[in-house]
């Protein structure tokens, strides 16, 4: 479950006794036999291409969670989280699967055939925006089943970092940050050619990519090749994995976020942690982001068109009022989508559902 929704669970759902289960392999049959006994009658299934495990073990598991649920007259509610896009479809498979030997043509069909059975008997299909309706109706012609609603944005619990990390970005502070898993859908290369234009002009330019490296380690090698090449030891850190606790103080002391995606397939937590932060924000238009920033909100630039980027990333680096007014955006955002108000708005749909 993704760190937005496990932190800020439903407001108001504890009234109801909402029950949180997890398991393994049998997670299927344990979620069930809990749901059995709690005498349930509507089930919230938050939708990614992990949500019961492994991306393999996953999409198996869920169809036949939801048949179970579907032939024991329990509603089903899907909230979309991630998705395979079939516009996007081959980069999505190696973005999950990078080793795969298995025919692409094969993968997709199974994907496809597993996809169109959970929204078939699935009773809700949430989306966030336009782009998640759109990838679901790639799937099959479900119009009626698809609700639009609002991600939640919270303030997170404070916690004290460890010395060494609030030694490093206070000495950093001011420097632009690319946070999340370091995969090849993050156009990491795309942000470092940028970079390497960038701090000719600017010279003291700090851009730190924070995350996890183990998904791609190919990938990681050409980030740092790349790196490397075009002298960028001094301008350029990759810090791996961040603990929670570190979290605050590396977004509290960046002066932008970027999110230079060559492709999108899913939520962003790191986006939602930047809003939640009041953070300027630099992002493709691609996914989530082209609608959430349709208008204000955030730099959008073309998906890997590194010479818009550079132009983005000095203009933010180099005015304050703007940095001030991105911010600020941000803020209002964060407001608009407070998770207290949102949550309100969940419950009342799933009331609806359950009721019908």
């Amino acid at each position: 479950m993704p760190r937005y929704r496990q932190r800020y669970p439903l407001v108001g759902m504890e009234k109801s006794k909402a029950r949180f289960v997890w398991g393994q392999l049998d997670f299927p049959l344990t979620l069930f036999r809990a749901i059995r006994k709690d005498t349930r009658n509507l089930v919230f299934v938050p939708l990614e291409q992990r949500t019961m495990g492994p991306t393999v073990t996953s999409l198996l598991l869920l169809p036949l969670f939801l048949m179970i649920c579907k032939l024991s007259r329990i509603k089903t509610v899907i909230n979309l989280q991630g998705v395979f896009p079939l516009e996007n479809f081959s980069s999505a498979i190696d973005n999950v699967l990078p080793n795969t030997k298995v025919p692409k043509s094969l993968i997709k069909l199974g994907i496809f055939t597993i996809y169109y059975s959970i929204f078939k008997i699935a009773d809700q299909i949430q989306v966030f925006s336009r782009t998640f309706r759109l990838w679901v109706l790639q799937y099959g012609n479900f119009p009626k089943k698809i609700q639009l609603v609002k991600f939640g944005i919270a303030k997170g619990e404070s916690s004290e970092p460890s010395k060494s990390m609030s030694s490093l970005f206070s000495k950093l502070h001011g420097y632009f940050l690319a946070y999340g898993h370091v995969v090849p859908r993050k156009g990491l290369e795309f942000l470092l050619d940028a970079w390497t234009e960038l701090v000719i002009q600017w010279p003291d330019a700090v851009l730190v990519i924070a995350g996890s490296t183990d998904k791609d380690r190919k990938y990681v090698a050409d980030l740092q090749r790349r790196i490397a090449k075009s002298n960028l030891a001094n301008s350029v850190i990759l810090t791996g994995f961040v603990p929670d606790s570190e979290e605050g103080i590396l977004f509290e002391a960046c002066n932008c976020v970027v999110f230079p995606y060559a492709f999108s397939d899913s939520m962003s937590g790191p986006l939602c942690t930047a809003i939640e932060y009041g953070k300027p924000i630099i992002a493709t238009n691609v996914g989530l982001f082209s609608d959430l920033f349709s208008s204000e909100g955030a730099i959008l630039c073309p998906s890997k068109d590194v010479n818009f980027l550079v132009s983005a990333l000095s203009s933010v680096y180099e005015s304050k009022e703007l940095r001030d007014k991105l911010g600020l955006e941000s803020t209002q955002l964060a407001s608009k989508l407070d998770w207290e108000v949102i949550a309100a708005e969940y419950c009342g749909l799933l009331r609806e559902v359950g009721s019908a």
